[in-house]
């Protein structure tokens, strides 16, 4: 019998350094994307600027929870409004008001969604919302 050689990756240890993708000899692993601070992003953005006027467009916020991160994004979205970009905002909201309320000047959509899991599971956005907000 041939015994398959496996590799095993302990996740909980990730810290997100990239340095599994470096080591990885098959390739499998990859870090996709790039480090980007504000004027970054801003200068990524308004290369579309036309494409946002023409189509009433703009750009929305989202992976993961962006409402997690609300001094980045906030400093982000206050950029693109300053560039006359609309904002929108894809979150389930299950963050402290706080989180939303300073960035709410600058947001000029929202696309609330939310997900249930097995037993006990939320029963709504309302529910989450409580949750989140005593």
């Amino acid at each position: 019998m041939i015994k398959k050689e496996t590799i095993n990756i302990k996740r909980s240890l990730c810290n997100a350094c990239g340095k599994c993708a470096q080591e990885c000899y098959t390739g499998a692993i990859e870090v996709l994307g790039q480090p980007m601070g504000i004027d970054d992003l801003l200068e990524e953005v308004k290369k579309d600027s036309v494409i946002y006027r023409q189509s009433h467009g703009g750009v929305t916020i989202s992976g993961g929870e962006p409402l997690l991160y609300p001094a980045f994004n906030g400093r982000l979205l206050k950029a693109l409004k300053d560039e006359a970009i609309s904002v929108g905002v894809d979150t389930c909201g299950y963050v402290p008001w706080i989180n939303i309320e300073h960035l709410l000047p600058y947001i000029d959509f929202f696309s609330l969604g939310y997900q249930t899991y097995g037993p006990g599971k939320t029963q709504g956005i309302d529910r989450c919302l409580q949750r989140a907000n005593p």
